[in-house]
């Protein structure tokens, strides 16, 4: 069926499998929050990065509104975009891959 994002907002937020990317991709994951306003707020703020989506994912019952960037070929891209987000302030920022 369709995914329906849960915010009509200019950054919706989408379910993982809303967005298709190539296996293995790299993301810098910037946090994860249980509240959307949380997540929209980090994304507002790493909007001169650019590329910063909201997935919504739910964890043993729990919700969660991953902040990620991304998606990146390679982890040379990633960790240039890592950088970035570390240079407004998000030090705990990681690089991950799915």
């Amino acid at each position: 069926g369709e995914q329906t994002p849960v915010s009509t907002s200019q950054q919706p937020v989408v379910d993982n499998n809303g967005i298709s990317y190539p296996k293995g991709s790299y993301f810098v994951q910037v946090g994860s929050y249980s509240l959307q306003s949380g997540a929209q707020n980090v994304v507002a703020q790493l909007g001169a990065i650019g590329n910063a989506n909201i997935y919504y994912v739910s964890v043993n019952g729990q919700n969660y509104y991953r902040v990620r960037v991304g998606p990146f070929a390679n982890e040379t891209e990633a960790a240039v975009a890592l950088s970035k987000v570390q240079n407004n302030g998000i030090y705990d920022a990681k690089i991950v891959t799915d």
